[in-house]
């Protein structure tokens, strides 16, 4: 069977149509009315697009189809990093709907997490481009959290798909104050920095973070906040080994020691003592000479 290559008409985006129905799928991930289950969803995407699905469809057996389908989101995603067009952006959710749709659940797919996570992770750049769009944040951690409870619990990124997780949760906390949210950002930090401790830096960072947030919101005394948040944050430097890759957590070492070199100088500020700008000086210095990457 050859892909058709005609221009798409409504009658080949309804052929594509049947095919993503005739694919195993799991309505239970995507409900009904919802992202590409919902009316209209292929008449959302470029002609380009709708035949670039239908090669993958036509072309592949179901148990491909997944991972080829996240190939193309993720694709789309980082695109959108490069050009910030919000088409690229939404074609990345609109494939990254169809990766969960089509995720096999069974305990044998062992990357399902992964999987699953392409279609959160893309809502969570949705969530960053839009700020004040609270029902984008909570999809974001609704499919985040979708890839944690969902994924192989023994998955070499279940700690990635946890610090997503309590990133956004972390967000939401900052806007709502909700106690449930701190506790589960929390618990997805800790989670994630024994899980992992390659990435143990960043989820540190992710977490001192988190408790700066509840400092502030409960008006604790600044001194006894910048203590705790600096201690977390030398925590989170200590750990560092060679096996950290920058680009696996969109966040560098620099970026890290920048945080801790500008707390120790709001600490001067407060305290007036001479080893607090000193200590920031150098750790200053260390964040010059490391690699940098998106710091947020």
């Amino acid at each position: 069977m050859s892909v058709p290559a005609a221009p798409p008409t409504m009658e080949i985006r309804q052929q594509l149509q049947d095919l993503i129905d005739a694919v195993p799928h799991n309505d239970s991930v995507i409900r009904e009315g919802q992202y590409c289950r919902s009316p209209g969803f292929l008449t959302q995407l470029r002609d380009e697009e709708v035949q670039r699905l239908l090669q993958i469809y036509f072309e592949n057996e179901h148990t491909v189809i997944p991972m080829l389908l996240a190939q193309e989101s993720e694709a789309h995603r980082l695109s959108y990093f490069k050009t910030k067009a919000a088409s690229d952006l939404k074609t990345g959710i609109a494939i990254g709907s169809l990766v969960a749709y089509h995720t096999l659940l069974d305990p044998e797919n062992s990357v399902r997490g992964a999987l699953l996570s392409v279609f959160g992770r893309s809502l969570l750049v949705q969530s960053q481009a839009d700020e004040t769009d609270d029902r984008v944040l909570d999809e974001s951690i609704e499919y985040c959290r979708k890839a944690v409870t969902l994924g192989d619990p023994q998955g070499w990124n279940r700690s990635l798909h946890l610090n997503d997780l309590g990133q956004q949760l972390t967000t939401r906390y900052a806007r709502q104050h909700t106690d449930a949210d701190y506790a589960e950002a929390e618990a997805s930090f800790q989670q994630a920095s024994e899980l992992r401790p390659a990435g143990k830096p960043v989820f540190l960072f992710r977490w001192a973070k988190l408790i700066r947030e509840r400092d502030e919101l409960e008006g604790c005394e600044k001194a006894e906040m910048l203590r705790k948040y600096i201690t977390k944050l030398g925590e989170a430097v200590r750990s560092e080994s060679n096996a950290f890759k920058n680009a696996e957590y969109r966040v560098s070492i620099s970026c890290i020691w920048w945080n801790l070199g500008s707390a120790m100088c709001e600490r001067h500020q407060l305290t007036k003592l001479p080893e607090d700008l000193e200590k920031a000086s150098k750790i200053f210095g260390l964040a010059r000479g490391g690699p940098s990457a998106r710091c947020k």
